[in-house]
């Protein structure tokens, strides 16, 4: 039985379904050893989750996206704020969504080396 679940887009108009791997990182942040999950999501966003209960440590842009903004906190989520000019609509064309179909991050794996970070 699942313990928790982590939405990345809510009400998602672009299929950007967060499929892709998680990492498992045994981290230490704010000075405690914490078991983190990284998850770097088609909708150009790096969260990272605390892996024992859900709770989000953090989501940061990594992709350039027209119809999602900034993250904020909404209770203990990151929700992307969404430019409604860039919904998709029925028989409208919209241009210039970024990131496209494949999103910010599509099949390439993610990797993580402690040596390289900052």
């Amino acid at each position: 039985m699942a313990k928790w679940a982590y939405q990345m887009t809510p009400w998602d108009a672009w299929d950007y379904d967060g499929i892709n791997e998680h990492l498992l990182l045994d981290l230490t942040i704010g000075g405690k050893p914490t078991k983190t999950l990284a998850h770097f999501d088609r909708n150009g966003f790096a969260y990272l989750l605390d892996r024992t209960n859900g709770t989000l440590i953090s989501a940061e842009k990594f992709a350039p996206s027209h119809q999602l903004g900034r993250a904020h906190r909404s209770e203990d989520r990151a929700v992307p704020s969404k430019n409604p000019a860039k919904r998709t609509k029925q028989g409208v064309e919209i241009k210039d969504i970024c990131p496209a179909a494949m999103g910010g991050k599509n099949q390439q794996p993610a990797s993580f080396s402690p040596a390289a970070r900052t």
